[in-house]
C-alpha cells in the first residue's frame, strides 16, 4: 500500500549554502543536472522522489540504464524525454562522470551534438511506461501521475515543482482510491 511508506532520506544532507559535488545515489535515480555541473538542491531531491515513486508506482526504473555510465544515463534520457537545454553544452563533468581513468586529459570530449537537438524519431512516452506498468491506476488517474512526474523532472531544476507541491497533487481526489489501496 503506497500510503504506509515513509520516505526518511533521499541521499546526502548538505547545507543549502553549502552543496557537495556529488550525491551518493544510484545512478538510476541521479539528478542529471549534477552531470551539467549545476550545484546539488533541494530540486535535486525532487528528481530523485520522482524516481523512487515512480519505482513505487511500477516497480521499474523511471530512468533505464543498462550500464551503469552517466554517459550511457544521459543518452537514454535525452532519447526518452527530450533533448537537453541548450545551455547545458560543453558543461557535462568528464573528469567526474565520464568514466575516464584518473589523469587522462579531457578537455578534447564533448558532448554528442543530438543530445541537444530535436530528436528524428520520438521520444519513448511516459504515459506508455505509467500505461503498461501501473495499470491498475485509472486513465485520469496515469493523466494526473504522469504530468505529476513531468512536473517534477523537468530539465532545469528551478523549473520542477517543489515537494509541498509534489505531496499537494498526489493528495488530490483523484487519487483518493490509490492512497485508500483499492
Amino acid at each position: 500500500m503506497l500510503a504506509s511508506v515513509q520516505i526518511i532520506d533521499l541521499g546526502v544532507a548538505f547545507l543549502v549554502n553549502d552543496p557537495p559535488p556529488t550525491l551518493g545515489c544510484p545512478i538510476e535515480f541521479f539528478p542529471t543536472e549534477l552531470l551539467f555541473q549545476c550545484p546539488a538542491s533541494a530540486k535535486s531531491d525532487i528528481w530523485q522522489l520522482a524516481a523512487v515513486m515512480f519505482y513505487a508506482y511500477t516497480g521499474s526504473y523511471l530512468f533505464q540504464v543498462g550500464f551503469p555510465i552517466f554517459f550511457h544515463l544521459v543518452c537514454h534520457l535525452v532519447q526518452d524525454y527530450g533533448p537537453l537545454p541548450s545551455h547545458w553544452k560543453g558543461k557535462f563533468d568528464w573528469g567526474q562522470y565520464g568514466g575516464m581513468p584518473p589523469g587522462q586529459p579531457v578537455d578534447a570530449l564533448t558532448e554528442p551534438s543530438w543530445w541537444f537537438e530535436d530528436p528524428e524519431s520520438p521520444a519513448v512516452l511516459l504515459d506508455d511506461h505509467i500505461a503498461k506498468k501501473a495499470s491498475y491506476l485509472s486513465e485520469s488517474q496515469r493523466v494526473e501521475l504522469v504530468r505529476v512526474f513531468r512536473d517534477m523532472v523537468a530539465w532545469e531544476p528551478a523549473s520542477r515543482i517543489s515537494a509541498a507541491e509534489t505531496q499537494r497533487r498526489l493528495e488530490a481526489p483523484i487519487f483518493s482510491s490509490v492512497l485508500e489501496g483499492q
